[in-house]
């Protein structure tokens, strides 16, 4: 197996939630994966940069599991969300190649049912995104940008279980998709007042998130190193994602993000690899 550890790295942000209350470490991403890391903060963190006045998120979702187990992959939705001007809505509708979402109050978008089985199946392909403005009876394009969106992720190993175990040195395998030059990242999330760990752990222990980005070639082999500050036996979710971002600088001058996600998701336990055995 593979020992394939490039970095991790966290962007601190003005939206993120309890940052005083979570142990993050702040490593230099390496150039060769700082799109991945925007897509993981957008998507993955759910957290907002600064900078931008505005973003456009296409993912795709799923628990971790075969694509034989998931019928129709995960579930695709496209979120975007603007600063208001004025309290109003002021941009007009959301293009995703031929998928048109309209507003709602204060330049909101959300995919409905009929739009996301469409989305789904623009993964795997460069896709077209537009926004246009409102001025009268005219609409102009705000931005148009082209984006990758990845082949749909699955995780096929380890899978979820009922809460399996997870051993520290477990190998994550996935479905590499050959056109993704961004890589991916794997998000080690261990929360001690989430309900599966609440009581469980004295104050010593506080949230602690990790980031690690890999190549996309189908495997990664986790390491004790990226459980540091979590407890054996804690339960942990983990994400494994990919996709691609793009800013850009609207013709009202303002800047825009624009991301896409396609991962899977899963709870485990966490055990040192003497407990494991151990459990079994």
């Amino acid at each position: 197996m593979k020992n394939k550890l490039f970095g991790f790295g966290l962007i601190l942000l003005v939206l993120a939630t309890n940052a005083c209350q979570k142990d993050v470490s702040i490593t230099p991403v390496p150039e060769r994966y700082q799109k991945l890391e925007k897509v993981a903060t957008l998507g993955g963190l759910k957290q907002m940069l600064h900078h931008a006045s505005g973003a456009i998120g296409i993912t795709n979702l799923k628990p971790f599991g075969p694509e034989s187990l998931l019928s129709g992959g995960g579930p695709s939705e496209v979120f975007a969300s603007f600063s208001a001007e004025e309290g109003r809505a002021t941009f007009g509708a959301l293009m995703i190649q031929n998928t048109i979402l309209t507003p709602s109050t204060y330049d909101y978008y959300q995919s409905g049912a009929e739009e996301r089985a469409t989305i789904q199946g623009y993964f795997g392909a460069t896709q077209s995104v537009k926004l246009l403005d409102v001025e009268g009876a005219s609409e102009a394009a705000i931005l148009v940008e082209d984006i990758y969106l990845p082949k749909e992720l699955f995780v096929h190993d380890p899978i979820e279980r009922g809460r399996d175990y997870l051993a520290k040195t477990s190998t994550i395998h996935w479905n590499p998709d050959p056109h993704n030059t961004n890589g991916v990242f794997i998000l080690i999330d261990f929360l001690p007042e989430g309900e599966e760990n609440a009581g469980r752990f004295n104050s010593d222990f506080v949230s602690h998130r990790k980031l690690i980005y890999t190549e996309d070639d189908g495997e990664y082999q986790l390491q004790v190193t990226d459980f540091n500050k979590i407890p054996d036996g804690a339960y942990v979710s983990l994400l494994v994602g990919r996709g691609d971002y793009v800013e850009t600088t609207g013709s009202n001058g303002r800047t825009y993000l624009v991301y896409s996600l396609t991962g899977a998701t899963a709870w485990f336990q966490v055990m040192g690899n003497d407990a494991l055995d151990g459990a079994q």
